[in-house]
């Protein structure tokens, strides 16, 4: 019994010297390099906690990011837009897959035409490390060439490319990418290169990324009013896509419509004038005033992701960007008359006669837009602000007291009105009015 115990404890004093001496090994065994998702991975190199993470894109809060990287497609399409070969500034991998040299480049890539300028659309990136960034872009062309106000083939073309910046060569790359291969746009397929992680981008005479100047909180939000103008003005279905959801569904009933609201919102980037800015849950909201006092709003999520207002009456600006767009009864009453008055100051009486006056009440006092025309400007002011003093709500419907002032003085005389408003649908309504007599 005594020999049965013994061996026994042998035994598992062998077991604790065969664990602790497996422990050991593993703790001492120098790490390896490892490669997986065809990225070749060095120790302490790759900052990731989990591996998805590396087979995702992610939208960028830093406009800076953007603007270096839409210079670097600018330096590199005015490259192929002058004949140069351009090779140096194609990602080396890219070049070496698809076997590009200086004598087949134009073979294998498209030859750029003259061009003034190139804007990004939408931009996601990965991140390999501290130094690596690949940033994937859809963009445009804007060239010289073409009959004038009418973009060329080319300029209506989107294209699709990779930029990899390698901030510690300061050195950047470029992968073209065919629509057909550009389905990361979706969040799918993402292309995935070989990292290495030291020395990535080779730096050379054309592929050094030093911008001249950053960007100032102005460059921005201007980059996109002008953006949605040269769409509005080029590829209004898309200019349509760039409006809020929630502002766009109320103050449009169809694309026709907006495409004739769109035609005579003739404006430039020259003409804005006064700026503020907000910062809200989620988005910054840029608000400028236009040249004859009218407004565009922006607001923005991520750089090159943005939404568009072209006023600031048809939606309570300070609601959007929650779950849902949901006002109280003051609050709708107030946006239905801001809708009212904020046509009437920029001359848009068709809107008010078609879109907004009851049916009855309409043919009963006008007959005719150019009526309806005349009796607005007999009875109220070029320009109008208003505020309104009383609400009592008879069913459905809103009786509202408003008093009207003329927004061209500071004191000036006023007038009042009051405004029935019924609600049709949600955020849509229909009115009736009459000027009271004091």
């Amino acid at each position: 019994m005594k020999k049965i115990k013994y061996i026994m404890i042998t035994i598992f004093i062998l077991l604790i010297i065969i664990i602790g001496t497996i422990i050991t090994f593993k703790l001492n065994t120098p790490k390896n390099t490892e490669t997986k998702n065809n990225y070749i991975i060095e120790d302490n190199e790759i900052t990731f906690e989990e591996e998805a993470e590396k087979k995702t894109v992610s939208p960028i809060n830093n406009y800076t990011e953007a603007y270096i990287v839409n210079e670097c497609m600018q330096r590199y399409i005015y490259k192929l837009s002058s004949g140069e070969k351009a090779v140096d500034m194609l990602d080396a991998e890219f070049v070496k897959q698809n076997n590009i040299t200086a004598e087949n480049v134009f073979d294998k890539i498209e030859k750029m035409e003259l061009f003034n300028d190139f804007y990004i659309k939408k931009i996601y990136k990965r991140k390999y490390d501290n130094n690596v960034k690949q940033y994937y872009i859809s963009g445009r062309i804007i060239s010289t060439m073409g009959s004038a106000g009418e973009p060329s083939e080319k300029e209506r073309k989107l294209l699709y490319f990779s930029v990899i910046l390698d901030k510690g060569n300061e050195a950047f790359a470029v992968i073209p990418y065919t629509e057909g291969q550009a389905e990361w746009l979706e969040g799918a397929n993402i292309p995935i290169l070989k990292y290495e992680a030291k020395n990535r981008i080779a730096k050379n005479n054309n592929n050094a990324y030093e911008p001249a100047a950053l960007p100032d909180e102005r460059t921005e939000p201007e980059k996109y009013v002008w953006q949605f103008l040269y769409e509005k003005n080029n590829f209004i279905d898309e200019s349509y896509e760039l409006l809020n959801k929630e502002y766009r569904e109320i103050k449009f009933d169809s694309i026709e419509e907006y495409k004739e609201y769109a035609r005579n919102f003739n404006y430039s980037s020259s003409d804005l004038t006064i700026f503020s800015q907000k910062q809200y849950d989620g988005f910054i909201q840029y608000v400028y005033t236009l040249t004859g006092n009218r407004k565009i709003v922006i607001n923005r999520y991520h750089a090159m992701d943005f939404d568009v207002l072209l006023d600031t009456y048809t939606v309570d600006i300070e609601k959007l960007g929650g779950e849902t767009y949901d006002l109280s009864k003051n609050e709708i009453a107030k946006q239905a008359i801001g809708q009212f008055i904020g046509n009437i100051n920029e001359g848009n009486y068709e809107i008010i006669y078609n879109k907004f006056l009851n049916e009855e009440f309409k043919n009963n006092n006008f007959g005719s837009v150019d009526v309806f025309k005349k009796f607005i400007k007999d009875n109220l002011y070029e320009y109008n602000s208003f505020n309104y003093y009383g609400m009592e709500v008879k069913g459905g419907t809103y009786v509202c007291d408003v008093e009207v002032k003329n927004a061209q003085r500071v004191a000036s005389e006023t007038k009042k009105m009051q405004v029935i408003i019924k609600p049709t649908t949600k955020n849509k309504f229909e009115m009736s009015f009459s000027m009271k007599q004091d």
